[in-house]
């Protein structure tokens, strides 16, 4: 049930912060009038205005013991400090050269830490914010290779972690202030790590591919677990493995994925390789092998091995239009498309017809003629979509007549 609902300020809120008393609540980002503000959470009131910084404020926090300070972020490369409450602004700090993007407090409120696109961290006294030092991994060297989108403490206050654009996450010891463990996300661009996460024995970052991954310390070359999914909406669903002891689920999306999810425990794997890009209107696994079809608004017919879950490389059949529809038996896939029936064989396009509005009887003998100029007989006794039931043509496709081989 909502209890309360205020507006801070006048524009998106980028981060927020409880006082540890639960009784204050800082709020920043990208006001019109001021980039934050501190409120008193039961009544909405003010309890100290975020100045003293002249651009949109990315990241903020509450000391969690007394005596209380705030600390924020901006993207005008400075970290303020501000003493209270009320919360008024006391200073700057101007080490970073380029965004500051995140600010933590240790839990025991001894230290904080700041990190930002300059791929720099610094640590901080907790009470009166004098600069410790430069957190580096070797000395003249930045802690990560790209920008820092985010940092989180253990709960002993002893290491904190890191996330960055260089798709590494790392663990940093307070006391020696060098990292003690990288953990090495991957090399493609969905691979940049946006958000992490320390909480009791979990670890936890969120990739640019909107993926959730556990970190284990004591197996750094990949995720201990990866939970993902769709950024978009599904657009299809087909069955993937039938095998007993691990049947699975596919699924395509808008976001031009393919994902296979275990029925035993929800587990994902992404299907990889040079897939559609774009969204996909068609999924259909093969009859008799572990290849599945699909089709996608790039206007192609792609197949990926269920086994290796990958795209097959430079295999790929061109269509005549956007399709709408897939359907395969046999050796043969069908294709409905905006305006036209494409058919497949070993993802070599056999033929196409062109359909326009007109009467079915002239459809027809489009169709009739298509028959003619492939190794395919078109008779009149069934209906098409008898025959391959997942094609969608529009209702003025809807021919009386089969194909077979």
């Amino acid at each position: 049930m909502l209890k309360s609902e205020y507006q801070p300020i006048s524009g998106p809120i980028y981060d927020l912060a409880w006082s540890q008393d639960n009784q204050r609540l800082v709020c920043v980002g990208d006001g019109r009038e001021k980039f934050g503000h501190v409120i008193l959470a039961d009544m909405g009131t003010s309890n100290g205005d975020i100045t003293g910084q002249s651009r949109p404020v990315n990241s903020c926090d509450f000391r969690p013991t007394r005596p209380f300070r705030i600390i924020t972020g901006s993207e005008d490369n400075t970290v303020a400090f501000y003493e209270g409450p009320p919360f008024k602004f006391k200073g700057t700090k101007t080490d970073h050269a380029r965004y500051c993007q995140s600010v933590r407090y240790s839990p025991d409120g001894n230290f904080w830490a700041s990190a930002g696109f300059d791929g720099k961290i610094f640590l901080y006294e907790g009470k009166d914010s004098e600069l410790i030092c430069e957190v580096q991994e070797t000395l003249g060297k930045n802690a990560h290779g790209g920008g820092i989108y985010a940092l989180s403490w253990s709960g002993n206050s002893k290491s904190f972690l890191t996330c960055s654009g260089d798709k590494t996450c790392k663990i940093w010891d307070v006391e020696t202030k060098k990292a003690t463990t990288t953990f090495a996300m991957g090399n493609a661009v969905e691979d940049q790590q946006l958000g992490c996460l320390w909480s009791g024995d979990f670890l936890l970052s969120v990739s640019l591919s909107g993926f959730i991954n556990y970190l284990d310390p004591r197996s750094p070359s990949k995720p201990a677990r990866v939970i993902g999914g769709h950024n978009k909406p599904i657009t299809k669903m087909a069955k993937g493995s039938t095998d007993d002891s691990n049947p699975t689920i596919l699924t395509a999306g808008s976001d031009g994925r393919v994902v296979e999810w275990a029925v035993a425990d929800g587990s994902t794997r992404v299907i990889k390789g040079e897939g559609h890009g774009a969204q996909v209107n068609g999924l259909c696994p093969l009859t008799g092998t572990k290849m599945v079809a699909t089709v996608g608004i790039d206007d192609s017919l792609k197949t990926f091995d269920q086994i290796s879950g990958q795209y097959e490389s430079g295999m790929s059949a061109k269509l005549s239009g956007q399709p709408k529809g897939l359907d395969h038996k046999g050796e043969l896939s069908v294709v409905s498309t905006i305006n036209s029936i494409t058919m497949v064989s070993n993802r070599k396009k056999l033929c196409s017809t062109v359909f326009e509005r007109v009467r079915i009887p002239s459809a027809r003998k489009k169709i009739m003629k298509l028959g003619l100029h492939t190794n395919y007989k078109v008779q009149n006794s069934f209906h098409f979509d008898d025959f391959f039931p997942k094609v969608q043509c529009p209702h003025f496709f809807l021919f009386p007549f089969s194909v077979e081989k």
